[in-house]
């Protein structure tokens, strides 16, 4: 329900120009991915796939999809070793996922990058010190049960499968909830996600981005709403406090 939701505002937010056809296509080495993230969508792609051997690069259009499949998605984006680039926009799990999966990663000028959470979700508010150094103990081996003390709305294997691929790409988890550390109330008159600098998306382990203008600088106001752009200095400070509360918590407890 709550994907829906975000999904609800995304498309209200959002203006038309930003809309491409949904279509997905094959074009000069590069499958051009212009829709929801859903089974059916995937199964083009690998289809195109199969015809079309030198292909090399994934083109995305997306506002996300179906978890589930888009890590599977991602998964085999990973192992044909292709690249993705995103055109307009790659929100949700298109960001979480597609976009991280990539070999080369290519941003233009006004690519746009939207993060609102993963798989794991919680009851409470906002992460707090002891979420998240919780969540970046479980993300080193995936034992679930490091997760015991969470109030997690999700289903276990999920989480689980969400790590793994986390895992393999080697970039940390907390890239998709991290922008939870705000309270709802803080997005309340913003653009209900957020994004990162270059800077900040390499601190998460984001490696081999391509800015294909030799800028990059996507939309800081749409619609009139605010994007909150997390920046370097900020995340290292709140990821350096939260393990010094969390340490202290976990001393005193034991």
């Amino acid at each position: 329900m709550y994907n829906i939701l975000i999904y609800g505002f995304i498309l209200l937010i959002f203006p038309v120009t930003l809309f491409a056809d949904e279509n997905i296509f094959y074009k000069e080495n590069t499958i051009y991915y212009n829709s929801d993230i859903n089974q059916n969508g995937f199964d083009i792609v690998k289809n195109i796939h199969s015809k079309h051997k030198n292909i090399t690069r994934v083109k995305l259009n997306s506002f996300g999809g179906y978890t589930d499949v888009a890590i599977v998605f991602a998964n085999w984006i990973v192992n044909e070793n292709l690249d993705v680039e995103v055109d307009k926009y790659c929100i949700s799990s298109c960001a979480n996922y597609l976009f991280l999966a990539g070999n080369h990663k290519y941003l233009s000028e006004k690519s746009f990058l939207g993060w609102h959470g993963g798989n794991i979700q919680l009851k409470n508010e906002a992460l707090t010190p002891i979420d998240i150094h919780t969540i970046l103990n479980f993300s080193n081996n995936c034992n679930s049960s490091l997760l015991s003390s969470l109030a997690l709305i999700t289903p276990i294997d999920k989480v689980i499968d969400e790590c793994l691929f986390f895992k393999k790409i080697e970039v940390s988890m907390l890239i998709t909830i991290y922008g939870q550390v705000k309270p709802a109330i803080f997005y309340r008159d913003r653009v209900p996600m957020w994004s990162y600098t270059a800077e900040a998306l390499e601190y998460f382990g984001v490696k081999n981005i391509v800015l294909l203008d030799n800028i990059w600088t996507p939309e800081k106001i749409i619609n009139g709403k605010l994007v909150s752009y997390f920046e370097l200095n900020e995340i290292e400070k709140q990821v350096t406090i939260n393990k010094f509360i969390a340490d202290a918590f976990y001393r005193k407890q034991t």
